[in-house]
């Protein structure tokens, strides 16, 4: 993390004379001078400054080329002016005290001047120790306006990149494919590795860049194109793409109302176009980079001259590189200029490129890891039974324990409306945690399921990802990157292939209890419901957050279930009923906490009832008015959880819980079933007399939930990382990780009857 020294740079009181003072320093004091520059001098200047960066950009055999001289005398013409005698002491024993904490100091400038905001301070050398300060320190400019976002937007990668290339007529032509191939090729190392996801507009028409933001979310918006400074309207301005192909100039407060149509809104915007960091000397505001954060985007990286494409590419892969590590934004700035530095020793484009930020929180995203499918083991291992564990000791939960943000997106709410909270109830009676009871009576035997042959195997798509089957069995649903597939689980054939355009990644599927209905939602918010018998695409709508849980009511209305942050103190869980006839969101119950992470989320069959882990493994149910209606205690950290119809049951697993199912019928809930192993995947059937599981190591188990007798024992080539059991437990499907999906036909048998289960490979 970057130390701070804040610069103000402002007019002294009469024309033409100006002061610095420090605001803050890791060395203390508020030292202060005069800034003695010529500033109209540099401003007469800043044409051949850009003509001489560009032109740097070509190699050339000189030692120092004549080009650097000339902005080296510039740019210590700035520094000087910048940190005056008193102020430079200050400087100088900052970076001294940054460095004693092994932290890297950053400097910060603020202008009250807008001739000064004019002026290209990346120039800035320290000719006492013989460099430039923005490739030695982090350097930005803060606007003097509230920050919305004081703290990192969380997020499961990949990081979401809205690509918008324009070149309409009239202008110097860009090769549109050749700046798409360019940045795909900066970013392919981070695409491939899923850190990163780039989609590009293909018109790039105001229209087409609306609907795109409509339908995201975004995290960050790069642009490249036509960019310039109007001197007569003193307004930054980026050229879209009108109709006909014709130029569509769209001023910096276009750009701000646009972008703000987004919910959340970007965090973070890039305009690779030229003079798209220029300001003017009478708008502190005027550039199209101060508008955007003035108009409420956390940072923009700009460039104040025209700038190569190889030194365009250069700066992109650089910055980008640090961004998906984790880096702050102006330490991501940074390393991108040191990116332009590692193709030409000569170029000084370094110098192009712009930071602007507001308030000066730099740090806009953390990225969460998200967990990942096992990998297929060589062969199928030797599974012993499992023992059953003794019941854990009651362990005291943290009161009102709280949420901090899942690990997945939690997108920003800043310009998305704002759920209505439900209606608190009159307080119940404090639910207590469940301790572990003296073992129960030995229940009667319940009818044994035994394992039917054949087994079908059908294949998808190395896509798949979410899984849900119909209350009868006899439909599947697989999620796709572009929408469902829905099969006959009898005979494993394709009846639909559902796309869409709303949409992508659909990880939860959920069919309604006739099969007549399929809805898909995914990390990005998109959620779309389609009709199974004719394909047509019921509904779509975008829930602002990332469905994390998906349920159809009794009356086939849909039942959304979202963890997200809205600040530091603030995680919120929202359950919202969506009508499918007219994409009208409905009633929303919401609950807000203070701290905890969210591990695992989960809604009964009908939507009914919502439970949710916590990272010290206490367990919450609610109900539809987001009551708390349960609380019970797990021995360690939930990676799997499930709750059935009437909020009867709830199951939770992991690695180091294994597994432990509560019976809630009661008034106090008591804890019946505790067995070792590591589960990752658990599936009630509709009625919740039945509970299947899935296993790291690759084993299932369908088991009574009451009593904890396993009715089948399978073990699986793969292991599954989707799995899901009909409502008259006639069938269970898995999800396997190379796109392909197991159906298990289970059958009324002899109690007792084990047996492993394999797949019927094609």
């Amino acid at each position: 993390m970057s130390v701070d020294m804040c610069l103000e740079l402002r007019e002294a009181g009469l024309p033409g004379q100006y002061s610095v003072r420090v605001l803050s320093a890791p060395a203390g004091g508020r030292t202060q001078g005069s800034l003695d520059l010529d500033v109209e001098g540099i401003q007469e200047q800043l044409r051949d400054v850009e003509s001489t960066v560009l032109a740097s950009s070509v190699a050339t055999r000189r030692v120092l080329p004549r080009s650097e001289q000339i902005l080296r005398g510039m740019g210590s013409d700035l520094f000087a002016a910048a940190f005056p005698r008193d102020v430079y002491g200050t400087y100088r024993a900052s970076l001294a005290a940054a460095a004693d904490s092994g932290e890297r100091l950053r400097v910060v400038l603020s202008f009250a001047a807008p001739q000064l905001a004019a002026l290209p301070w990346e120039l800035m050398y320290d000719s006492g120790v013989g460099a430039y300060v923005c490739r030695s320190e982090p350097l930005l400019r803060t606007i003097p306006a509230e920050d919305y976002h004081p703290k990192p937007l969380r997020i499961t990668p990949p990081l979401r990149i809205l690509g918008i290339v324009a070149s309409p007529r009239g202008l110097p032509q860009l090769d549109v494919e050749a700046e798409k191939e360019h940045l795909s090729a900066a970013l392919a190392e981070h695409v491939d590795a899923a850190q990163i996801e780039l989609v590009w507009t293909e018109e790039a028409t105001w229209d087409e860049i609306h609907d795109l933001l409509l339908a995201g979310p975004w995290h960050v918006v790069h642009f490249i194109g036509h960019g310039d400074y109007d001197a007569s309207s003193e307004s930054g301005v980026v050229i879209f793409n009108g109709p006909g192909g014709r130029p569509h100039r769209v001023t910096a407060d276009q750009l701000v109302d646009l972008l703000s149509t987004a919910a959340p809104t970007p965090r973070l915007v890039f305009l690779n176009s030229c003079n798209s960091g220029r300001s003017g000397d009478e708008d502190l505001f005027s550039s199209t980079s101060a508008a955007l954060v003035r108009g409420g985007i956390s940072a923009v990286v700009a460039m104040q001259f025209s700038v190569s494409d190889d030194g365009a590419i250069a700066f992109s892969r650089g910055f980008y590189k640090a961004l998906a590590a984790g880096r702050a934004v102006d330490e991501a700035t940074r390393n991108g200029r040191i990116a332009i530095r590692g193709r030409s020793d000569t170029s000084l484009e370094w110098v192009t490129p712009v930071l602007c930020v507001r308030g000066g929180a730099t740090e806009l995203f953390t990225f969460a890891k998200r967990p990942r499918r096992a990998a297929r083991p060589a062969t199928a291992p030797d599974l012993p039974p499992i023992p059953r564990a003794p019941a854990p000791s009651p362990t005291e939960p943290e009161q009102e324990a709280d949420t901090t943000p899942r690990q997945d997106e939690q997108p920003d709410r800043q310009h998305a409306p704002e759920p209505e909270p439900a209606t608190e109830a009159p307080p119940a009676e404090a639910p207590s945690p469940a301790a572990a009871p003296s073992p129960p009576a030995e229940p009667a035997p319940a009818p044994a399921l035994s394992l039917a042959a054949p087994s079908r195997v059908a294949r998808t798509g190395d896509d798949a990802d979410g899984l849900a089957i119909s209350a009868d069995g006899s439909l599947a649903a697989v999620g796709r990157r572009e929408g469902v597939t829905v099969l006959d689980t009898a005979s494993g054939a394709v009846v639909r292939e559902l796309r869409t355009e709303d949409g992508r990644d659909f990880s939860r599927v959920a069919l309604n209890p006739g099969g007549r209905l399929v809805a898909a939602g995914s990390w990005f918010g998109s959620l779309c419901v389609w009709d199974v018998r004719s394909g047509v695409q019921a509904m779509s709508a975008s829930t602002g957050s990332s469905v994390d849980a998906l349920a159809f009511s009794s009356d086939s209305g849909l039942v959304v279930a979202s963890r997200e942050c809205l600040s530091e103190d603030a995680r919120t869980t929202l359950v919202s009923t969506w009508n499918v006839e007219t994409a009208e969101r409905g009633r929303t119950a919401r609950r807000t906490r203070r701290s905890d992470a969210t591990d695992a989320v989960a809604l009964s069959a009908d939507g009914a009832w919502l439970a949710e882990a916590d990272h010290h493994g206490g367990i919450r149910v609610f109900d539809e008015a987001g009551r708390t209606v349960a609380l019970v205690q797990a021995p360690g950290q939930v990676r799997a959880l499930a709750v059935s119809r009437e909020a009867k049951r709830v199951a939770a697993g992991s690695e180091d819980v294994g597994l432990c199912v509560w019976s809630l019928a009661g008034p106090v809930p008591r804890l019946d079933v505790v067995r070792s192993g590591p589960v990752r995947h658990l599936a009630f059937n509709a009625g919740g007399t039945q509970l299947a599981t899935g296993c790291l190591d690759g084993r299932l188990l369908v088991l009574d939930p009451d009593s904890g007798r396993v009715h089948v024992d399978a073990t699986c080539h793969q292991r599954p990382f989707a799995l899901a059991l009909a409502g008259d437990c006639s069938r269970l499907l898995t999800l396997q990780d190379d796109g392909a999906f197991a159906v298990w036909d289970l059958t009324a048998a002899q109690p007792g009857r084990r047996g492993n289960l394999q797949e019927a490979m094609p």
